[in-house]
């Protein structure tokens, strides 16, 4: 890359350029000058540079993520493929809607997918309940301890399956049924009925 100087006024630039010859100018002195703002996916919208354009020359990538955003405050000529705008998209597979950077699901290393789908993951050696549980301290020893269920073992989900599992509240003996996931989420996750003060005779069937 090779860089000019020129003095405008009382202001001072830098022009500098790619080996392809593309130029801009940069604030002579930066402490970290930034680089092409071609290559920094900076670039100006445009026509020929938006999001759509870019879907149209990625292939099969580039269809589904067209196909995907569902963003009515910003149609995708309105935004580039680095855009940071979080913009909503709707799941192909199972419908699911979430919003998401576009230059997050553009990303060429590690793009983004549907969060639901990638929750409901099958389960394997090394993405199941019992191997989430191992790895999440007390709670999951906890949660390992109250999971009762001979349906389905601990191993035969996922910490976000929908799946009813049977559960024995280590406290109060208390078995009630609740999802997999609504247990083990960050947010609020539910305990036992029992303890939370739910009358005899109110208490979830097990069965």
């Amino acid at each position: 890359m090779r860089r000019t100087r020129r003095r405008s006024g009382s202001a001072a630039t830098s022009s500098a350029s790619t080996s392809g010859g593309r130029r801009w100018a940069t604030a002579r002195g930066a402490p970290n000058p930034p680089g092409c703002p071609k290559c920094a996916n900076r670039i100006p919208l445009s026509k020929t540079n938006n999001f759509l354009v870019w879907c149209e020359k990625n292939g099969e990538l580039g269809k589904k993520l067209s196909r995907e955003y569902v963003d009515k405050d910003k149609p995708p000529t309105a935004v580039t493929k680095g855009s940071d705008y979080k913009a909503k998209w709707k799941c192909l597979k199972c419908k699911h809607v979430w919003r998401a950077k576009v230059n997050h699901r553009t990303n060429s290393v590690k793009p983004k997918g549907c969060p639901q789908c990638a929750n409901n993951a099958p389960a394997s050696k090394t993405n199941n309940f019992l191997a989430w549980c191992e790895k999440n301290g007390e709670l999951g020893k906890k949660l390992s301890r109250e999971y009762v269920d001979k349906d389905k073992p601990a191993t035969a989900v996922t910490k976000a399956s929908n799946y009813k599992a049977k559960w024995k509240c280590g406290t109060c003996s208390c078995e009630w049924r609740a999802t997999v996931k609504d247990r083990t989420r960050s947010v609020k996750p539910t305990g036992c009925p029992g303890c939370y003060g739910l009358r005899p005779g109110k208490r979830q069937r097990v069965d």
